[in-house]
């Protein structure tokens, strides 16, 4: 069985073997549900794991700060977005937002522009300097990854039909009555 063990319990490296101890354990269960779960949790670990190291030794900043200077890089020309746009496309607190944007502003990622729409209210602006480091690591993640690299080492009629697969289950997760309990 693909696993080894530390000190916080067992690691799966083969979400089978995960699914097959569900099965063994609980023979009700859906042990393909219980892979999946397994398998998305485990591959969001890893990169989260190789995003943070990457960003803290190459930018010596936080994922939160990078995710912020991303958001602004992703939104286009003129990269500016409010606050509020920000913590709610990253499903993070307005506090959150206000710790980060202070921070980058510091370093001169990020400063705060007028908002031509609204009267009294600011954008989050991506400066020069922070379009670099944007640019920079988004090179990086597509390209030096681990997950670039194993990414394209799957043929790509199977990472389109892995992409779209994911699209409908969190299509069908936003559409199920049991989402508001959680």
């Amino acid at each position: 069985m693909a696993q080894k063990n530390s000190e916080s319990g067992i690691i799966f490296d083969d979400m089978r073997a995960f699914a097959e101890l569900w099965a063994r354990e609980l023979p009700s269960s859906d042990p393909e549900l219980f892979g999946l779960i397994g398998s998305i949790l485990r591959l969001a670990s890893l990169l989260e794991n190789e995003f943070r190291s990457y960003t803290q030794a190459t930018f010596d900043m936080g994922t939160g700060d990078m995710r912020i200077l991303l958001a602004l890089r992703r939104a286009g020309a003129p990269f500016a977005m409010r606050p509020t746009d920000l913590f709610q496309s990253l499903l993070i607190t307005s506090g959150a937002v206000t710790k980060q944007v202070e921070r980058l502003t510091r370093r001169g990622l990020v400063d705060r522009i007028p908002d031509a729409n609204r009267k009294r209210s600011w954008q989050i602006h991506l400066t020069e300097k922070g379009k670099e480091v944007t640019d920079v690591a988004l090179e990086a993640i597509g390209s030096r990854f681990d997950i670039a690299s194993a990414f394209h080492r799957i043929p790509l009629s199977e990472r389109r039909a892995g992409n779209e697969f994911l699209v409908k289950m969190i299509e069908g997760y936003k559409a199920s009555p049991n989402e508001a309990a959680g």
